[in-house]
């Protein structure tokens, strides 16, 4: 992938139609052999909702299957109305504008039928007959589905698909920061920095984001660390840092500003930290305004992302107990989830 992939994937309007395009559909053969040479002497096939190839997979194999769902926006529901990347406004509404919801998705649904169209094609090249459901919007198991995330952030609701369970973050902390002694001697030598960060994909395309954060960090005479391969950025007071775990450094931030994606999000609530949210696209959007419900962050619309808009929300942050008070307990309800076994015995129940 090159910058101008990375860019259109990342669209608001046309990246996921862009990812599918480019980065699914042109190896649908590929990943169904290689999925289906995996599935061989299986009892169980359980796969990330967003994964196309695997219900189809399954479904030839004559395999029962669990749908993985790694944010609340694939369990869309009516009475808990996503905020979708193609209408930011939408979050103005609040959930209970459930007529909105409705008439978003209604309206995707119809425009999107294009564009499932690859797959529909693929399943009649396997002799399987076309889906009964939508196969971007209806992505859940007949058999089972689990959210692998916080019930802080989506809980149960009415209209899901049977057999739902929602279990809590499933993550694993791993990583250590030995691989940059100097990012341990600078947390260890002042104040808790802010931490500017984007994840896995957002980073491959930033755009103006960590230019601002350091101009941010300069107006407010903070200490920062970026997450990002621009060492130019680095001054005294701004560590660059090009790879760290975010569960090992996070806990030692002030605040962070991050884009929402569902990992960066579950790793930033465990922590207990005020957050900013800077959504790019996808679940981006979604997730950043959830947190934002619980009274934990702020979000700011990554065209708004300047130093002279942002400084101050983060200096107003950074002096407000009672975010810092609401970020800690949220951490340790966060925490008490016991993701990975609830998850392990969902899946128990379809071994039996």
């Amino acid at each position: 992938m090159g910058p101008e992939l990375y860019r259109q994937t990342l669209d608001p309007y046309m990246g996921i139609v862009m990812a599918h395009e480019r980065l699914v559909y042109p190896y649908l053969q590929d990943n169904y052999e290689e999925l289906r040479s995996a599935c061989e002497g299986a009892d169980l096939l359980v796969a990330n909702n967003w994964l196309p190839i695997a219900p189809i997979t399954a479904e030839k194999a004559g395999l029962k299957w669990l749908a993985v769902f790694l944010q609340p926006l694939g369990l869309h529901s009516r009475f808990d109305p996503p905020v979708l990347p193609i209408l930011p406004l939408q979050a103005r509404f609040g959930p209970k504008a459930r007529w909105v919801s409705a008439l978003t998705l209604g309206l995707a649904k119809r425009r999107s039928a294009e564009f499932t169209r690859p797959l529909e094609q693929f399943r009649e090249r396997l002799g399987l007959p076309p889906s009964k459901r939508h196969l971007v919007f209806e992505t859940y198991s007949p058999y089972g589905n689990m959210g692998w995330f916080s019930r802080v952030i989506g809980s149960w609701r009415p209209d899901w698909p049977a057999r739902t369970k929602v279990t809590g973050f499933v993550d694993a902390p791993g990583g250590t920061m030995a691989d940059d002694p100097g990012l341990e001697a600078f947390l260890g030598t002042g104040s808790a920095p802010v931490v500017f960060a984007l994840g896995s994909f957002a980073v491959l395309n930033p755009e103006n984001f960590f230019a601002e954060s350091a101009a941010i960090a300069r107006k407010l005479k903070i200490r920062a660390v970026l997450v990002s391969a621009d060492k130019r950025l680095a001054e005294p007071g701004i560590y660059v840092s090009g790879y760290v775990p975010y569960a090992r450094l996070f806990p030692r931030a002030s605040l962070i500003v991050h884009q929402a994606g569902i990992g960066t999000l579950a790793t930033a609530l465990k922590a207990g930290r005020p957050m900013i949210c800077v959504p790019f696209a996808q679940d981006q959007p979604d997730n950043a305004h959830r947190a934002a419900r619980l009274g934990v962050a702020r979000v700011v619309p990554r065209a708004a992302y300047r130093a002279d808009v942002v400084a101050p929300i983060l200096e107003k942050m950074l002096t407000d107990p009672a975010i810092a008070a609401k970020s800690s307990a949220l951490a340790r309800k966060v925490n008490q989830e016991d993701g990975i076994a609830n998850a392990c015995r969902f899946i128990e129940n379809f071994l039996a």
